[in-house]
């Protein structure tokens, strides 16, 4: 049977059971309401309770003890299942407007509570993707919070994901359960650049915090669990688009290897090409540095295995540039002197006196900074031991005055490329024998030296003629002695 109340205006039904028939046809509705009353206030379909209770419910379905309810307190309007003649509340709309989704007191817009499943919420979009949108009222702000407690109370531990409607950054907060907010824990900016202690970061990653002064204070840590020998943590730095793993990155990398006795690491500096990683410099657990070496043997080792520069020491001034080497009493070292011509010297850095000096045009001085030949000694040398100690084979000796006749003593000048060889006389002559010929004549007097892997002649011992003289000398007086004794 078929009602219709179009013209009826308010109907009051105590109770109406509908039932659509047999009918297969979708369209077909069991019961079809419409309201023609004008304004805001004007219901389609009331459904009240007139008696002791306060509650009054829609129950859709087919079983009635099974079937889904909506229903209303006076207070909230509820919606769950009748199951067995209980109901069981899933969802409720408050006098404010709150939805609560297992909870009836929502203190927000929409508050999900699961106390026996760790995934309260899933948002499934679709595969081409999908957007969950939070918007704070007249702004592009928006929050999204998680924690002990609803609506940002002090009471207890929550994070905080949030974004900045004027500088487009999204923010990572925490507050603690004193109500200390932390507005940097972590921001990703409208550039990308990901912030940690920082709202403005100006890279990539840009970390910061106020550390503490001591020696286990850090801003980053980065740790590998694996405890053999040459484990190894660090960082990567790429200068083309290839990705780790490709075979083809190129760069520069800082890794700490585990020295495989008791964890300690030492520190790795070396560069990438395509994917080949080459040492450059290591400091060692025991605070040795190696370049070139991954065992250096001193507190600075470096090594090379080509031709070429092993070091380089510069001072980019117009001064002096100084190398020192100091031990807990002397302070000894190296300079490089502009002010005299850019000579060396090795220099006493404790009282500041140079001991030795050697020019850019190969002459060394020990005593004087400007040193006139290959070998000035202003003051007196040591040059060679003639103690009995040294000696052995140990015979008289006798000159051949004949062979000494044969000296033959010259005057000569010398070439333009050997002028070095000879003192700086006021007369351009000098004096001497040919070494050539002393050799031949008295070879105990011919100096040899190498050259090309040969021994050659080169220069006459000026100082043991002298004792070939003495001699000479002797046989002379001996003589001068006989031929008194004979008168």
């Amino acid at each position: 049977m078929s009602y219709n109340l179009t013209s009826c205006g308010l109907v009051s039904v105590c109770n109406l059971f509908v039932n659509s028939g047999t009918s297969t046809d979708e369209n077909v509705a069991g019961v079809y309401i419409q309201n023609n009353f004008p304004g805001t206030n004007g219901f389609g379909l009331v459904i009240s309770r007139n008696g002791s209770g306060t509650t009054a419910a829609l129950s859709l379905g087919s079983d009635n003890n099974n079937n889904g309810l909506i229903s209303s307190n006076n207070t909230s309007l509820l919606f769950g299942k009748n199951q067995s003649g209980t109901f069981n509340e899933y969802m409720r709309i408050n006098t404010s407007g709150n939805v609560g989704i297992g909870t009836t007191s929502p203190g927000a817009r929409l508050q999900v509570t699961d106390t026996s499943n760790h995934q309260s919420t899933i948002f499934n979009a679709r595969s081409d993707g999908g957007y969950l949108t939070f918007q704070e009222a007249g702004t592009t702000r928006a929050y999204l919070q998680w924690g002990l407690t609803v609506g940002g109370n002090a009471g207890g531990n929550y994070l905080l994901l949030t974004n900045d409607e004027n500088g487009g950054n999204i923010a990572l907060q925490t507050k603690t359960s004193g109500g200390t907010y932390n507005n940097s824990a972590l921001v990703i900016n409208s550039d990308g650049n990901v912030g940690i202690g920082t709202t403005s970061p100006d890279t990539r990653l840009h970390i910061r915090n106020c550390v503490n002064g001591g020696t286990n204070n850090y801003l980053l840590t980065l740790q590998n669990t694996c405890t053999v020998a040459d484990a190894r943590a660090g960082i990567a730095f790429l200068d083309n688009s290839n990705t780790v793993g490709s075979g083809g990155i190129s760069g520069a990398s800082i890794q700490v290897a585990n020295n495989g006795v008791d964890g300690t690491g030492h520190l790795l500096f070396s560069t990438l090409l395509t994917g080949t990683t080459t040492e450059r410099m290591r400091i060692t657990c025991g605070g040795d540095v190696g370049i070139g070496s991954t065992a250096p043997l001193a507190r600075l080792h470096v090594e090379q295995t080509t031709t070429g520069e092993v070091g380089r020491f510069r001072a980019n001034t117009a001064g002096c540039a100084d190398v020192v080497i100091v031990n807990n009493v002397q302070t000894w070292g190296f300079r490089v002197d502009n002010a005299a011509s850019n000579a060396l010297h090795i220099r006493n850095f404790q009282n500041n006196t140079n001991i030795l000096t050697a020019t850019t045009g190969g002459n060394v001085g020990i005593g004087t900074t400007t040193p006139s030949y290959k070998l000035h000694v202003n003051g007196t040398f040591y040059a060679a031991g003639s103690s009995i100690k040294y000696k052995e084979g140990i015979c008289q000796y006798d000159t051949n005055s004949c062979l000494f006749m044969c000296l033959k003593p010259v005057t000569y000048q010398y070439k333009d490329e050997f002028k070095h060889l000879g003192k700086e006389l006021k007369s351009e002559t000098q004096i001497g024998l040919i070494a050539e010929d002393v050799a031949d004549i008295m070879p105990e007097l011919a100096v040899l030296v190498n050259e090309e892997d040969e021994k050659v002649v080169r220069n006459v011992d000026y100082e043991k003629l002298s004792i070939v003289l003495l001699t000479e000398l002797q046989k002379l007086r001996k003589e001068v002695d006989e031929l008194k004794t004979i008168k």
